[in-house]
């Protein structure tokens, strides 16, 4: 299992957002939850990571460093 998935929202070449493959992940039956943490530039950021129940989020640009503390928050 992953410590965690950091999904950015526009994913190219994919058919899925990373907001829909967010939704999809905590639609799984497992044994062992992992957070999840989308990253973009939309606008409406905060709205779609509350709606596929992502454990954070992080708007870019952003520091290296306050995503890895933003991670290690969320891991704990």
């Amino acid at each position: 299992m992953p410590d965690v998935i950091l999904l950015d929202v526009n994913l190219a070449g994919s058919p899925k957002r990373g907001d829909q493959i967010c939704s999809e992940l905590r639609k799984l039956d497992l044994t062992v939850p992992f957070p999840v943490m989308l990253l973009s530039a939309e606008k409406d950021l905060a709205t779609l990571a509350a709606t596929c129940m992502a454990d954070g989020y992080m708007a870019k640009p952003f520091d290296i460093d306050k995503l890895i503390a933003k991670v290690e928050a969320i891991q704990s």
